[in-house]
């Protein structure tokens, strides 16, 4: 069991209607018989998707962690109903610099792109996952991109253009 003080932080998650807060994403999670497994809802399954992640960052790790769903911008051409980004955001915002378990993760892109997999292939409204250092431009973001899911790539563009990189980029321009 983690105790309070190894919880990560959750800033809120609105999906469906739900609003999830820490003491949920930390309840315990019963193994259901054979009969009600099959009766699991799909918000059930991207929750523990989501808590299996969470717990993987964290789990033997000095880590401050927080999470968060966005809205994706629809300008950028995300995939049907897949309308959200789920942010993972390592460190602590009241001073600056990752701890080296931080660091590590962040150096880790199978891992990420293990996760980021588990999540997308478990919950059907992400769109993207996104393993960020807290308050820093570090971040990698993982999407469903021809049928795998795969790091974005840094697109260099014009200073001039101001529309959102297309899905699957990221504009690296700043």
């Amino acid at each position: 069991m983690i105790n309070q003080a190894e919880q990560p932080h959750f800033r809120g998650w609105i999906a469906s209607g739900l609003l999830m807060t820490n003491a949920l994403l930390w309840g315990a999670i019963a193994v259901p018989s054979p009969a009600l497994a099959q009766e699991r809802s799909a918000k059930d399954i991207c929750l523990e998707a989501i808590i299996a992640t969470q717990k993987r960052i964290v789990e033997g790790r000095t880590i401050n962690l927080e999470m968060q769903v966005l809205d994706l911008d629809e300008s950028r051409g995300y995939l049907g109903d897949r309308s959200q980004e789920l942010q993972f955001i390592m460190g602590d915002f009241s001073r600056p610099g990752l701890t080296p378990d931080g660091r590590a993760v962040l150096q880790s892109p199978v891992l990420m792109q293990s996760m980021a997999t588990e999540i997308i292939s478990d919950c059907p409204s992400i769109g993207s996952v996104v393993f960020a250092a807290a308050d820093s431009e570090w971040a990698i973001s993982f999407g469903l991109i021809e049928g795998g899911v795969q790091a974005f790539q840094c697109l260099q563009r014009e200073p001039w253009e101001s529309s959102p990189a297309p899905w699957g980029f990221l504009d690296c321009n700043n």
